[in-house]
């Protein structure tokens, strides 16, 4: 029946464009700026706080309009990649007949370096084609719903849009955490509750570094379990499986989020970058994951030229500088602990945007640090088709997890077909 439904679903949200209703932008909402002085406190405070109409998660309408008792907004404190206070903001989802002792931080793929394209703006915009792929994940969203869990759902690269800077999106997610926590006597929900994580994709890359960053960032928090699939692991080997293709927007969006994460890859492409098409690059970064974007940039037929970041640049090899190789691998899964929480890992063998082998050594690299992991590896889908196929799996991993069912330790590996 899940799959089924968003099968349905899906084609819906593909084919079905209506105009949203009328939502402030966040690079223009004041409710994302902090006051003076929040970086006097600590990690995870909520700075600010408002509760949202019930219905104003519009994209969440059309397979379950009437799940939703409170929506709540949290402002909090968080340190972006280099340990700088920010801000970030988190959408906390109460459903009716809710357990206020389970929540599940669901990270959608933002995968942009635009303030405007953050999950707590886009879902309250009605099936517009600019926000397919986030979009996309909220019938997973009306799963969690179902189970009368509550969801948070974070804005973890900030409005600042520091997409693909691992440190920044694992801080905000379990700041993010920490604010929800604390935040009983305005949501009711339980401080002490009880939390899983789950992410696909760019969202999976941000969880995976809350995963692994958890026991040293936040060590007094206790995440029961993280579901992680399609997982960036190496961003460089991304880039060079997505040259030529329109999904080669995001290293667009992922060098720019770099220029303004770190002054040295700031300096490094202003020496190489076009001039004259600096606006252009800027204007690209910018996009929302969705094809209806992309037709703007020239013609569909221009793609693979349009979004071939070698053309913008002076040095064709922009990959081998110093600079560039030193972020990249400071911003790959895996350099940080081995994460200590029960995980659910998939991936699709055939995957056309993450490199399969990076996922598996990755799974490899943390059993043998001692790592509890059922990884389940998909012969027969692609990395979009796997988003919409592992949601029962997933749930079903969660269900465990919540009730302590799940008590195999160590690592087990499977074979599936998601798809077929």
């Amino acid at each position: 029946m899940y799959r089924s439904v968003l099968v349905i679903f899906f084609f819906y949200l593909t084919w079905v464009g209506v105009f949203a209703h009328s939502v402030q932008l966040p690079s223009t909402d004041p409710f994302y700026v902090p006051e003076a002085g929040f970086e006097n406190e600590p990690p995870g405070k909520i700075l600010r706080s408002r509760i949202l109409p019930k219905n104003s998660l519009a994209s969440l309408s059309p397979s379950n309009p009437k799940n939703i008792r409170t929506i709540y907004q949290l402002l909090y404190r968080t340190n972006d990649g280099l340990n700088l206070p920010v801000a970030s903001v988190t959408t906390l989802i109460i459903p009716e007949g809710a357990n206020l002792s389970r929540v599940v931080s669901f990270a959608t793929a933002e995968d942009s370096t635009s303030p405007d394209c953050a999950p707590s703006y886009t879902f309250q915009l009605e099936m517009n084609p600019k926000n397919v792929w986030a979009q996309s994940e909220a019938l997973h969203m009306n799963a969690i719903l179902d189970q009368g869990w509550c969801i948070m759902m974070t804005d973890y690269e900030s409005p600042k849009g520091f997409f693909g800077v691992g440190a920044m999106e694992g801080h905000a997610i379990l700041d993010g955490i920490r604010a929800v926590l604390s935040s009983e006597k305005l949501t009711r929900l339980r401080p002490n509750a009880d939390v899983q994580m789950w992410g696909y994709s760019g969202g999976a890359l941000a969880t995976s570094w809350a995963a692994q960053l958890q026991a040293s960032y936040a060590p007094e928090l206790i995440i029961l379990g993280t579901a992680i699939g399609g997982i960036p692991v190496d961003q460089n080997a991304t880039f060079n499986l997505i040259q030529g293709s329109v999904w080669n927007v995001m290293t667009f969006s992922v060098f720019h989020s770099y220029e303004k994460q770190y002054p040295d890859v700031a300096s490094y492409m202003n020496t190489i970058l076009r001039p004259e098409l600096r606006a252009k690059y800027e204007h690209i970064s910018n996009f929302c994951l969705s094809t209806a974007d992309l037709a703007t940039i020239d013609t569909v037929s221009a793609h693979s030229q349009a979004l071939d970041m070698r053309t913008y640049v002076t040095r064709p090899d922009y990959l081998n500088d110093p600079i560039v190789k030193r972020h990249l691998e400071t911003n790959r899964v895996g350099q940080m602990d081995t994460p200590i929480m029960p995980i659910y890992m998939f991936v699709a063998e055939k995957d056309e945007t993450v490199s399969y082998k990076d996922v598996l050594n990755l799974y490899t690299k943390w059993c043998s640090s001692g790592a509890n992991i059922q990884f389940a590896k998909d012969r027969s889908a692609t990395h979009t088709s796997l988003l919409r196929a592992a949601g029962p799996s997933v749930i079903r991993f969660l269900e465990r997890v919540f009730d302590k069912a799940d008590r195999d330790a160590g690592c087990h590996s499977i074979t599936t077909d998601f798809t077929v």
